[in-house]
Formats: C-alpha cells, structure tokens, sequence
C-alpha cells in the first residue's frame, strides 16, 4: 500500500475563547478509551482511508463503518499516539507508539480481529512515522 497517497489525517480539536472543542461523541470517545488505560489526550484527529474496506468489518449482509481515530499526548519532543476504532459500541485499539521511541505495539485484540482488509505493521509504522515527523497535521485548530 502506498501510504503517502492513500490516507488523510483531519485533525478535531479546535480553539475557542476559553475552551477546547471537537465532535461530541469522538471527543467522549477518546476520553473513555483513555480513561480506561489511565492515559490523558491532548490531541484529537481522524485518520481516513481511500481504499474503504481497510479496518472495516463485515457486518450481516454489508461493511460496518468505523472512525479510525488518533488520539495522542504531546509536550516536548514527547508523542504518544493511539490508533483505535470507534464501532459506536466501544473501541477496538489497533496500536500505540511512544516517540521518540519509534516502536510500534500492535494492540493484541487488533490480531484477532476481523476485517475486510488489514493494515499491517509496516503500514502503521509509516502513518505513525509520518504523524511524528510532521505532528502540525495534529495541531488544534484556531
């Protein structure tokens, strides 16, 4: 899979007077996932696919659709990012990194899923190493 062309990466979170804003139900999702691994978030995207059956389950007679969400913690030269799926009922984690670390862990509930079609580790090594190199594309909007 050619990454470079094949996602887009839109970040959520927007500035507003006095407050921090971003969709509702992404922004409870991300605090509930986070919350469960005792884990803060101050970073909020939505990772996009061209090719629409990636991460998709199949779901009776058609493909479930699911966010696939970023949700990551940066201060310094600190990143920690989080790739999960929101199936509307919970969360499926996909995988995490801790740069500068630059080791991907592939959640093991990932491993056991199944999708129409999978990214791989070498995928997910790409996408996160491009949101590492140029984390503005995470950047709370003003």
């Amino acid at each position: 899979m050619e990454i470079d062309k094949d996602y887009f990466i839109e970040s959520l979170l927007v500035r507003r007077p006095g407050r921090i804003e971003g969709p509702s139900s992404t922004l409870d999702f991300a605090h509930e996932m986070m919350q469960s691994l005792g884990w803060r978030f101050n970073r909020l995207a939505r990772l996009s696919f061209r090719d629409d059956t990636l991460l998709r389950q199949m779901d009776g007679d058609g493909i479930a659709e699911h966010d696939c969400i970023l949700i990551a913690f940066e201060k310094d030269d600190i990143l920690r990012l989080t790739l999960w799926l929101d199936t509307g009922l919970g969360g499926i984690p996909v995988a995490y990194a801790h740069y500068p670390d630059p080791n991907i862990t592939l959640a093991p509930i990932y491993a056991k899923q199944d999708f129409a079609a999978k990214l791989e580790l070498t995928d997910l090594q790409e996408i996160f190493q491009y949101v590492c190199d140029h984390r503005e594309i995470l950047a709370i909007l003003e």
